[in-house]
């Protein structure tokens, strides 16, 4: 996979991003766009985990899926903000409709629509850890 590491700055170095994603193959996905960027990848493979790993370990920036089995992304979102608000968390959603749209606006700091377009998710992730 060819990706265009000059839109990286070197502030992405060392980062801890939590992958929610029940979806392993998305999950491998993720990882190799990020391979290279020496950030520390953890995945979380419902909302319930990640939770649970958020309230144990410093992360920077959560992926978060939004269709999880056993506690789904809105949820998960809305107990991680109530810890700590100001963590960027990003909306992973094959679903651009109405009613998602509303969810995301509402709880996620932005999204990534599936398919996932691998500039537009490394800008996205660049913005978020570097405002």
């Amino acid at each position: 996979m060819t990706v265009n590491k000059s839109i990286q700055p070197n502030l992405l170095l060392k980062k801890t991003i939590l992958i929610a994603e029940d979806e392993y193959m998305n999950f491998e996905l993720l990882s190799e766009i990020l391979d290279g960027f020496n950030v520390n990848l953890i995945h979380a493979a419902n909302g319930k985990i990640a939770v649970e790993i958020f309230k144990n370990t410093p992360i920077d920036l959560i992926l978060m899926d939004i269709k999880m089995p056993e506690m789904n992304g809105v949820t998960a979102t809305k107990l991680i903000k109530q810890i700590n608000n100001k963590i960027p968390i990003v909306a992973l959603t094959a679903h651009n409709d109405t009613k998602t749209n509303i969810l995301i606006k509402q709880f996620f700091d932005t999204v990534i629509f599936k398919p996932i377009d691998i500039e537009l998710t490394l800008k996205t992730i660049n913005s978020l850890l570097n405002d």
